[in-house]
């Protein structure tokens, strides 16, 4: 039985201005059970809206020992036999930085991950430092207790005593439980005139990905650009659309001495589209688990009207997989067929799923037999179309794609 993890959660005052719990108006609430690599952990959120300056966010914030041994117990994704490919558009990013760095200008990366972009940055002719905060090594004791227990990073390890011309922050502003301070604490990584470059989700155009469960900011360019004045910085370019994920937008933020005015008129304005951004998220969040749902009939009708032998074989072992697998468990059992899950990823290999009996398994194309109707459930969202490919190729002569996520089938061709 796997260990939940809880937490205290707190309330805390609008991130954009201040204001109290009696300014604060109640939009929804959720409660969530999120699978980690070696425990699962509770996830709440208070969502509200800031009556006076219009701002939807999560009110509550957990302990600063929650954040850190969720992030530390996520799961990697590398791999060493088959090749991931990065989820964002790297030209898209380099574009930006060619207009705003000079060649061979000093960057620290905050959020690498896996670091595809530190790689491209490299190649491109930039300084590059970089950290996350899912990477392990002892040298990140310090970053790890900034980011989490202060809420900012204020000396990140690899960046001690060194001035950078640009700090870049992808999808993590989103997440951060205290983004005031963290926002601050960048400028002391910055040279005079550095920048800091943000992307993060859009709330009013794609509201499903801005209220994904780790995140507690639903932002739009008005409410970052408020974040940031606040912080001490002037807001030197916004791209509303056209970021390196489908579902961001961009802030550039130079670092200035002053604070400029805080703009919150634009945030003010906004507040009806907002909310009503809000409640459609919502909706699409309610709809995604009904696809969990439609995935699961459509196995249970592929394997009614099979005439040969069947498996059902899980491409990601994640969350998706475990709902989709425990709803369908019980009735394919009972009929003897496998469910089998596999995943690319070095690190979940060997691993138990909940959900399944076996352990997981990298896909072996020698195991995919061609006697048999495989029913191939792909649950790794962002590299559906990859994932698909890669099955494709194992050249079987009867299979089923679904896509787990969305509740449909793919074409086999």
């Amino acid at each position: 039985m796997r260990k939940l993890i809880e937490t205290l959660w707190t309330p805390v005052a609008c991130d954009v201005c201040g204001a109290e719990e009696t300014a604060l108006s109640t939009l929804g609430t959720r409660i969530g059970r999120i699978i980690q690599k070696h425990h699962d952990y509770t996830w709440r959120h208070e969502d509200v809206q800031c009556t006076q300056c219009g701002f939807v966010f999560n009110r509550l914030r957990p302990t600063a020992e929650f954040l850190h041994d969720y992030y530390t117990d996520c799961w990697p994704i590398a791999s060493t036999s088959i090749d991931i490919v990065p989820d964002f558009d790297v030209a898209v990013r380099l574009e930006l930085l060619h207009r705003w760095l000079k060649p061979k200008a000093r960057v620290y990366e905050i959020g690498d991950k896996l670091g595809e972009f530190h790689t491209a940055l490299l190649k491109a002719g930039y300084d590059v430092a970089g950290d996350d905060v899912m990477a392990e090594s002892s040298e990140r004791g310090e970053w790890l207790d900034g980011l989490f227990r202060r809420g900012c990073v204020a000396v990140p390890p690899v960046a001690m005593k060194q001035a950078f011309d640009a700090v870049l922050a992808y999808f993590v502003v989103e997440h951060l439980a205290n983004p005031r301070d963290w926002l601050r604490s960048m400028r002391g990584l910055l040279a005079q005139d550095g920048v800091l470059v943000i992307e993060v989700p859009h709330l009013v155009r794609h509201p499903k990905d801005a209220l994904m469960h780790e995140h507690f900011l639903y932002l739009t360019p008005e409410s970052l650009s408020a974040l940031v004045q606040e912080a001490g910085y002037e807001v030197v370019e916004i791209r509303d659309t056209g970021a390196s994920r489908v579902f961001g937008f961009y802030l550039v933020a130079r670092r200035v001495e002053t604070s400029p005015l805080i703009a919150i008129e634009p945030l003010q304005d906004q507040a009806a589209e907002l909310q009503a951004a809000y409640q459609r998220g919502r909706a699409l969040l309610n709809h995604a688990q009904d696809n969990l749902a439609t995935s699961a009939d459509l196995i249970t009708q592929a394997v009614e009207a099979a005439d040969t032998p069947v498996r059902v074989c899980f491409f990601g072992a994640n969350q998706t997989a475990t709902e989709i697998a425990t709803h369908i468990g019980v009735e394919l059992k009972q009929k003897a067929i496998k469910i089998l899950p596999y995943d690319n990823s070095d690190a979940k290999t060997g691993t138990h799923l909940e959900g399944f009996e076996l352990s997981v398994k990298k896909p072996d194309p020698s195991e995919f037999h061609p006697s048999v109707l495989h029913v191939c459930v792909i649950c790794s969202r962002g590299w559906t179309q990859a994932i698909a490919s890669q099955i494709r190729q194992f050249g079987l002569p009867r299979f089923i794609l679904v896509d787990g996520a969305s509740g449909e089938l793919l074409p086999n061709h």
